[in-house]
């Protein structure tokens, strides 16, 4: 009868370690997905000649494909550079501020991308500073609002966003992707 009750423990124990284990490296996926999404985030350089007039940021959707906000490219006679790589602003919807950025026209924009956020779901989104990437948390505040602002040339823009939050972004930070817990694009 001892025996049997050190068998079944050691049975037990074993049970909890896999099955502790299994668990873990089941959570890890999203983790793993995170990686993923910060490595798609890219610098975007607006240029006349060798003068930086803009930064913003984007987010790499295809190898050719980039999304951004449509304020950060408010200039049509600026050559829009990733990693020293020119590209062409493919599409430009100031009313959602949403734009596409393309190696060639030819480019497919996917439709209907963006989902639904829901006022108090968690978001994260990646950023740059000092040169590194950084990602800040917080929650969705609202839902479809109407935002305002100016440009730096004193123009001034308003456009719907899908969702507003109270992050800390900084200028030149316009163009990252927000991002639900899912890692679902909900807006830029």
């Amino acid at each position: 009868l001892a025996y049997n009750m050190d068998m079944k423990k050691i049975f037990w124990s074993i049970f909890v370690i896999f099955f502790g284990f299994f668990s873990i490296s089941c959570t890890n996926k999203n983790t793993g997905d995170t990686i993923l999404e910060e490595a798609n985030i890219v610098r975007i350089i607006g240029k006349n000649n060798r003068k930086i007039f803009s930064q913003s940021m984007g987010y790499k959707i295809s190898e050719n494909l980039i999304l951004t906000s449509a304020h950060s490219l408010n200039d049509e006679n600026l050559q829009y550079l990733i990693n020293d790589e020119k590209y062409t602003i493919l599409e430009k919807n100031m009313n959602e501020d949403i734009a596409f950025l393309g190696k060639n026209l030819a480019e497919k924009i996917p439709e209907n991308f963006l989902k639904k956020g829901i006022i108090g779901e968690k978001i994260f989104v990646f950023v740059e500073r000092d040169g590194k990437k950084i990602k800040l948390e917080w929650k969705i505040i609202a839902t479809d609002v109407m935002v305002a602002g100016f440009f730096e040339n004193g123009k001034n823009f308003s456009f719907r966003a899908r969702i507003l939050t109270d992050l800390s972004v900084q200028s030149g930070d316009s163009g990252t992707p927000i991002f639900n817990e899912l890692n679902e694009i909900l807006d830029v």
